[in-house]
């Protein structure tokens, strides 16, 4: 037999020997090497020299065990059991006296299935504390105090669960995971265990590689990383239900997040309290993380921040307030793309809440929600922003504007409130075709509303109300090819809606502007400024006013009604389209005047309707004013030619309701030559040509399929009494009945002889705290010859208590019965705004 196969035998037989289990009790606390009986050296030892396939320490007293070596390391094939016997306490081992001659592990675990169920402090000052080095392992609960390098360490630890681990003292990182460490589960949220670790002079967890390693609690405070994680993916730290997680107090950044991979629908950082550190928590890199139900809070320079190429991150239902008392950023996104911040509330105390400071962001970033309000600059600061969406947002009471925005292509703006704050609502410089709207209330603000400095092709449209800011309501400024549409702007200090120096701009249709302490609309050096379908009316300036510029101004199918000063004063401007406008009951009607480029300045009224002008209807004495009104009607000076000094029969003068009644000599009588693009409305929202020609005024009477029509329908506050008209075909005479149906209340419906009470719906009794019981009152007549009948409604003296107007009323429905059971038809239900 040859050498090899003798050294073969020798193997297998000493293999074939080797124990298959190992059980040992440690009774005392010695030291003495391989001949302490009972002592926890004896069992490492053995199990050192004979690696058996399982073993199981039983620690049965608490206490402290002093090494004076360092412990044996032992065979990565055998799975050890470290478990204990005693009620109470804890075993510690105390490695201070060896670790201070060089670094050392106070207990290394290599095998695989490793349990470590007893309770267990490790007192070292240099090494590791407890290194886990192999899979399925579980830690119960271990603390290790004092300077390590490491207080625990996970190297490869597959599938790891560590329920409990305590790191403290000032040493390197407190709980390290590396070496491609996958599957791994610190903390117990359920039990409400953590990973606590404090005092440390590296991460207080560092995460290396790896992948699906969760800390489901943890608790770090005072080291300059809370939480470091480079390179791994589907982390998940915090937990949904059990301790909140903490990361505070650190000098650098609470959890900082270096090219980690999350997954979709999973967070990555939830539940966690991240105060009083540098940074909150920062995002480098990496892709499909998730920020949720933080609270970032006195953090000094930001409580969230992610930049250089951070994709596909959201953040949600975050707090950033106070972070370093206004001299840090609540959140900053930078350099990211598809990034969206959810439901934050960004505010007070920050410098500012939002900050995109930088830019360099594509597209694909989102606000949803949230608030950024109450700080010391702005809101919500966004610089260099590609396709920035912004819906639900509140930004108030900022000492600066509630959102600032400069070099942003495309930010679309809705449903947001800007309000009270000390600048701008919105302010942005330098934008690319911005949307703003629908659905954002501006108001308050001690400058303007909007204002649009150099924003080509902007469009604020849909905001239902840019009120009582004490500058401007919208101010374009240097922007052409801008619109503001269907936005109702009240009480704005100076002027409504100002356009200056921004070409080929429209203000229209659908813009109710009312009670502007200043001018309505005013548009400066402009090119062919255009005025569509808008109502302006009560406000203490000029209604609308064009000075200078060039083109061809116009002003179509606008109200403008009850201005203190000149319902349009056009100054040095080129000759000017005035076409269906009802212009009524200001102090004076038309004004152009100045001479424009040596010449006059002429307003060519068209199809208009002025009448009830304290002073005139167009100004005459200017020597380079020249009106040319055509098919207009006209009371001072009368019209001639095709012009008609006719009564045009309003609806209600006294009540402010300057529409046409059915029987007005203006409707089909504006210039047959007239045309009108296609989807063109009047100023109250309605198709713009009802009939062979359009009406003469602002309003057009529009068709109806109704059998009954009920006018008027408008009073003005507190209310008053309204006459009616109730009309339907002559050819039902004889043959129907009315049914009405409506709640008692303050006023009354008298029809032939009846005194029938007012109608209140449910959105009334809501709105002005009015209840009354439902009853139906049933009239039943022959319908006259004529199809006419005249009633009245008297709302005089109806308690308000809202300050907005327009006001919808609800009154009252018709039902038509026809006769021989052919069913019903239902009117036109009638209502009352008090505007």
């Amino acid at each position: 037999m040859n050498s090899t196969a003798l050294r073969l035998l020798f193997v297998l037989a000493g293999a074939a020997a080797l124990p298959a289990q190992y059980n040992l009790v440690v009774t005392n606390f010695g030291d003495s090497g391989s001949t302490g009986a009972g002592t926890l050296r004896e069992g490492l030892l053995y199990l050192q020299a004979n690696a058996p396939a399982t073993a199981t320490i039983t620690l049965a007293v608490s206490g402290t065990l002093t090494l004076t070596q360092p412990l044996p390391y032992f065979n990565a094939t055998t799975k050890l059991t470290l478990q204990h016997s005693f009620p109470s306490g804890r075993f510690t081992i105390d490695a201070r006296p060896v670790s201070n001659g060089g670094p050392i592990h106070g207990l290394q675990v290599p095998g695989a299935n490793a349990v470590i169920s007893a309770p267990l402090t490790i007192l070292i000052n240099n090494g590791v504390g407890l290194e886990i080095a192999n899979s399925g392992s579980r830690v119960d609960d271990v603390e290790v105090q004092g300077a390590s390098q490491v207080g625990f360490n996970a190297t490869g630890a597959t599938n790891l669960v560590a329920k409990r681990i305590s790191v403290t003292g000032s040493g390197g990182a407190g709980v390290f995971v590396t070496n491609n460490t996958t599957n791994a589960r610190f903390g117990d949220a359920a039990a409400g265990l953590m990973t606590f670790v404090r005092g440390r002079q590296a991460p207080g967890i560092q995460i290396q590689g790896g992948s699906g390693i969760r800390f489901e609690a943890f608790d770090v405070a005072l080291c300059p990383t809370g939480v470091f994680a480079s390179g791994t993916s589907g982390l998940v730290l915090g937990n949904l239900t059990g301790p909140r997680s903490n990361a505070s107090d650190c000098t650098g950044t609470g959890v900082f997040l270096q090219n980690v991979i999350g997954s979709s629908g999973v967070r990555t950082l939830q539940r966690a309290d991240l105060k009083r550190n540098t940074l909150g928590a920062q995002v480098e890199g990496g892709s499909v993380v998730t920020i949720a139900d933080c609270a970032c809070d006195a953090n000094a320079s930001r409580g969230v921040g992610a930049d250089l190429g951070a994709a596909n991150l959201l953040l949600d239902t975050l707090v950033c307030s106070n972070t370093g008392n206004g001299s840090g950023l609540g959140i900053y996104v930078g350099n990211v793309a598809t990034a969206t911040v959810r439901n934050c509330t960004m505010g007070p105390n920050n410098k500012n809440g939002f900050d995109t400071f930088g830019g360099g962001i594509n597209t694909g970033l989102r606000v949803e929600g949230g608030s950024a309000s109450n700080n010391l600059a702005f809101g919500a600061r966004l610089e260099q922003v590609r396709g920035l969406v912004i819906d639900g947002l509140t930004a108030n009471s900022n000492i600066a504007a509630g959102v600032f925005g400069i070099g942003l292509d495309a930010l679309r703006l809705t449903s947001s409130i800007l309000r009270g704050n000390l600048g701008e609502g919105l302010n942005l410089a330098a934008c690319t075709a911005p949307v703003i709207g629908p659905g954002n209330v501006v108001e308050d603000n001690g400058s303007a509303g909007l204002w649009l400095d150099t924003c080509g092709d902007a469009i604020v449209t849909g905001n239902p109300s840019i009120s009582r800011n004490r500058f401007m309501g919208v101010y374009l400024l240097s922007s052409p090819r801008s619109t503001v549409k269907n936005c109702t702007l009240l009480a704005n200090n100076a002027i409504g809606v100002s356009v200056l120096s921004s070409d080929d701009c429209v203000v229209g249709p659908g813009n109710v502007i009312t009670a502007t302490t200043g001018t309505g609309i005013k548009i400066e050096l402009c090119r062919s400024g255009v005025v569509e379908s808008c109502r302006i009316t009560k406000c203490q300036g000029t209604a609308i006013s064009y000075i200078g510029g060039s083109g061809t101004p116009a002003v179509r199918s606008t109200l403008v009604a009850e201005n203190r000063d000149i319902g349009i004063n056009l100054r040095s401007t080129p000759a000017t389209d005035i076409v269906c406008c009802t212009i009524v009951a200001n102090y004076r009607g038309v004004y152009p005047n100045g001479s424009y480029q040596s010449g006059s300045t002429q307003a060519r009224v068209k199809s208009c309707i002025l009448r009830r002008q304290v002073l005139d209807d167009y100004g005459t004495f200017d020597p380079f004013g020249v009106v040319l009104p055509s098919y207009s009607f006209l009371q001072n000076p009368p019209g001639t030619g095709n012009n008609s000094a006719a009564d045009p029969l309003f609806a209600q003068e006294a009540a402010g309701d300057w529409r046409l009644k059915p029987t007005s000599p203006a409707i089909d009588a504006c210039d047959p030559a007239l045309t009108w693009s296609f989807g063109a409305v009047d100023a109250y929202g309605g198709a713009r040509v009802f009939g062979a020609r359009a009406d003469c005024g602002a309003w057009e009477r529009q068709p109806t399929t109704q059998v009954l029509t009920f006018f008027p329908d408008a009073m003005p506050p507190p209310g008053a009494k309204i006459d009616f008209t109730l009309q339907w075909p002559g050819s039902e005479a004889g043959r129907v009945s009315i049914l009405l149906f409506n709640l008692a209340g303050p006023g009354s419906f008298p029809l032939f002889g009846l005194n029938i009470p007012l109608a209140l719906d449910q959105w009334m009794t809501t709105s002005l705290s009015i209840s009354a019981p439902l009853h139906v009152n049933t009239v039943v007549f022959s319908i006259p010859g004529g199809g006419t009948v005249n009633g009245s409604i008297d709302y005089s003296g109806l308690p308000l208590l809202t300050p907005y107007y327009p006001l919808r009323i609800w009154a009252c429905g018709f039902v038509l019965n026809l006769p021989n059971n052919q069913g019903t038809q239902l009117s036109n239900v009638s209502w009352f705004e008090i505007r």
